[in-house]
């Protein structure tokens, strides 16, 4: 099972907004996982992050560059998209 959660709240705009996804078992071969960002009013876009052998999460981080999330009305979700050795 994978699974993704914001590491913080809120950040600056500017700063990078960081994921951690974690997969249970920890993946006994390198493991790329998909993920879905949607921002504010922004096209949703994609991003991908390994988590390494016998390892069990690794921190996917977003730039927030003209984009400002915490901010009034603005929110960053993220979401693990479907894909290959995960579910």
């Amino acid at each position: 099972m994978v699974a993704i959660a914001s590491v913080a709240d809120s950040v600056t705009a500017g700063d990078p907004l960081q994921f951690r996804v974690s997969a249970k078992p920890a993946p006994q071969a390198e493991l790329t996982v998909t993920v879905t960002i949607a921002a504010c009013n922004l096209a949703q876009s994609t991003a991908s992050v390994t988590i390494a052998t016998g390892k069990s999460q690794a921190t996917l981080a977003v730039p927030t560059t003209g984009v400002a999330p915490g901010a009034e009305g603005c929110e960053v979700t993220a979401t693990i998209a479907a894909g290959e050795g995960y579910e």
